[in-house]
């Protein structure tokens, strides 16, 4: 009876949890993108991990990671999705997948390029690029070109293709500038937006190498035309994944992820100069890259926060100072994420399950 009871109890708190965490995530989640199937054929036990088997989806990939979402200036949205295409895991072939909706997250067309790692010689080289190992793709609709600019990552670079329609793309073009021959691996260039100057912007993050010694960077860049680029100088930290967004002309908000806790400061580009670093006050998990928006003075973040899961939707009115929640995105897992403004009073956010699921929600600000 005792027992019986104590599991009523705990049933109805249970109820009680569940029903309060739903009262404040949107309404609105959709899966974009969903993983091949995982096959587990020796459970954990005496503290292994468990062996598994990841099976490729019909499209040949075995698992999506780390979106991005931007807004066209006609409106559409456009996610851009890394398929890993010979291992889930980090290092492996992988190409980028794109959904379109052309009705704010109601219905979407995909983008798939072609996954046949093992005859790339037969590959279309039109098709999105297929690379080596990890990659992050971010893409946006560029003016002043009157195309699609995207970037993505290889071994040691950075790299940007073009495209008029997201189906037929340019070839690669290498990011360069002065002091690049001395970095030695480029993880991810993110944050791919337009500056208030009207040139592309966003942050990269690696090693390099000093001497005989590998330090860990992170740097911003900018450029106009593909060709020529400006660079900071290092962030004053060991920069990993890295986010930055303009607070206004020429000053800049930049979050990173550093083991064991968030890191934010602010450059000002004029004068070539890093503030000092603080740790993030809320809740953010070192362990994956977040997002950053500036919609109509506003600085939101979206972020993890415990371990990758524990979606969390931040904002700053004081140029990234101070910051509040303002709505839990999940109760369960939630890892890379990306956020856009689909209109004055509505973001649009994807984010990385930790199943390999990828999932869309728009959050109303008002």
């Amino acid at each position: 009876m005792k027992t019986t009871i104590s599991t009523i109890i705990s049933l109805c708190c249970l109820s009680a949890t569940n029903l309060l965490a739903q009262t404040l995530i949107p309404d609105s989640e959709k899966t974009l993108f969903v993983r091949g199937k995982l096959e587990i054929v020796e459970p954990a036990k005496d503290g292994k991990k468990r062996k598994v088997i990841e099976h490729k989806d019909e499209w040949g990939v075995k698992r999506y990671r780390i979106p991005d979402i931007t807004t066209t200036p006609d409106g559409h949205l456009i996610v851009a999705i890394i398929g890993r295409c010979s291992v889930g895991g980090d290092h492996g072939k992988s190409t980028t997948f794109f959904a379109v909706s052309k009705d704010q997250g109601e219905t979407w067309e995909y983008i798939r390029n072609n996954t046949d790692y093992k005859n790339l010689d037969k590959r279309p080289v039109t098709d999105f690029p297929m690379t080596e190992r990890t990659q992050e793709t971010q893409v946006i609709w560029y003016p002043a070109m009157k195309k699609y600019v995207a970037t993505y990552l290889t071994k040691n670079a950075t790299w940007f293709v073009t495209s008029d329609d997201l189906k037929i793309w340019s070839k690669p073009i290498k990011a360069s500038f002065d002091g690049d021959e001395n970095l030695a691996y480029w993880p991810s260039p993110t944050s791919l937006q337009i500056d208030t100057d009207g040139s592309l912007m966003m942050a990269i993050t690696g090693t390099q190498r000093i001497g005989d010694k590998k330090q860990r960077f992170a740097r911003l860049l900018w450029t106009k035309d593909l060709k020529t680029f400006e660079s900071s100088s290092n962030m004053p930290c060991d920069g990993n994944e890295t986010a930055v967004s303009p607070t206004s002309p020429g000053n800049y908000f930049v979050t990173t992820r550093i083991k064991p806790e968030r890191l934010n400061m602010s450059y000002d580009r004029g004068a070539k100069k890093w503030s000092t670093t603080t740790a993030f006050p809320l809740p953010a998990h070192w362990r994956c890259e977040v997002d950053l928006l500036n919609h109509n003075g506003i600085l939101y973040l979206t972020t993890p926060t415990k371990g990758r899961s524990l979606g969390m939707l931040y904002k700053s009115a004081d140029k990234g100072i101070t910051w509040e929640k303002v709505l839990q995105l999940s109760n369960d897992e939630f890892a890379y994420s990306a956020i856009t403004a689909i209109d004055d009073n509505t973001l649009a956010i994807v984010a990385e399950r930790e199943n390999g699921d990828i999932t869309f929600q728009k959050v109303r600000l008002k």
